[in-house]
Formats: C-alpha cells, structure tokens, sequence
C-alpha cells in the first residue's frame, strides 16, 4: 500500500483515496445544503414567515383607535407593550409582557433587517418604549410603524407614524434596539 496526498495536503492510503474524496464532496454538499430536497424544505417556511408577518400586520392594524391605558394588555385598551404582546399572542406567539424583558429576550437585527412586525424598543427618560415596524403602508417609500401610547406615552390611541425614521426626532433619537419575534 502507498501513500499519497489529496489536494497537496491531506495523507491518505493510495487504494482508499478516491473513496475519500467522495465521501469529502458528500459532506460538503450536506453541509452546504446544496441538495434540492433541502431548497424545497426551506421555501414553505419562507413562505409560512412571510404570510404570518401579514397576519401579524394586520392584526395589528385592526387594533386602530383603541384607547392607551397604561399596564393594559387588550383586547379593549392597551399600553405599548401589552399591545405587541396581545398581537403576538393572537397568532400562538408568546413574548414577555413588559418592555424591559421584551428586548433581552427577542432577537437582535440590525435596522436595515426590519421586516413587518418586528419590533422598536426606545429608551426615554422615565419608561421604555415599543413600537412595531409596519413597512411602507402608505406607498411613499418611507416605512411606518404602528404605535401604542402617543408621543411619549401621552395617552393617543393606537395609531400609525407615517415616515417614522424621517419625521419623529422624538422617537428615533431614543431607539435603543430592534428585535424580531419571528
């Protein structure tokens, strides 16, 4: 029996090298992921991911109007984070009642990654506040969140901020993180 190298570096026994490399260029695709058995697996879940951030979407949306009540999860008045709470819960997802153990819990994206539904955690002097990203609802380009508790929590109603990165100095200059649930 001789010895030989595989790509210049790995010893192998001459008569089993090109069982080797088969079975190197099989761990590589599993790896990978590369077979169509696995790309068929993953688009449903995108899918099922897409269509539940539309639900999640519009759930939220039938909630406009309803009355901010602080420590109030819903379904007839909510605070800022009984309402992403309720919303959530109202698709079997369960996420932390408040906001201070909301945002350690979910996961961390980087704001270029927020997708509908996700969530906008601010840090004001005497609260924290959530706001969830809605996307582009009014077709101008500009992505809008949907938002329990006014300004500050001056007690508005649940509304949506249109062109909230671009108009609201007051809520963008306290973001302290951006989450998704899903």
């Amino acid at each position: 029996m001789g010895v030989e190298s595989i790509w210049g570096f790995i010893p192998v026994v001459k008569e089993y090298s090109a069982v080797i490399i088969i079975a190197l260029v099989l761990i590589k695709l599993y790896l990978i992921g590369s077979s169509p058995d696995q790309q068929s697996v993953d688009q449903p879940a995108a899918q099922q991911t897409g269509d539940i951030r539309q639900q999640i979407v519009q759930t939220a949306l039938s909630q406009l109007g309803k009355p901010y009540v602080l420590g109030t999860r819903g379904p007839d008045t909510f605070d800022c984070s009984g309402f992403v709470q309720w919303v959530y819960k109202q698709h079997g997802i369960q996420i932390p009642d408040d906001t201070f153990s909301q945002q350690p819990a979910l996961r961390d994206i980087r704001p270029g990654d927020l997708q509908p539904g996700d969530l906008i955690y601010e840090q004001f002097p005497t609260d924290q506040h959530v706001v969830m990203w809605m996307g582009d609802l009014d077709g101008n380009g500009t992505g809008d969140v949907i938002n329990a508790g006014g300004y500050l929590d001056r007690g508005d109603d649940v509304n949506i901020i249109y062109d909230f990165f671009e108009n609201n100095p007051v809520f963008t200059e306290a973001i302290i993180g951006y989450r998704s649930v899903l």
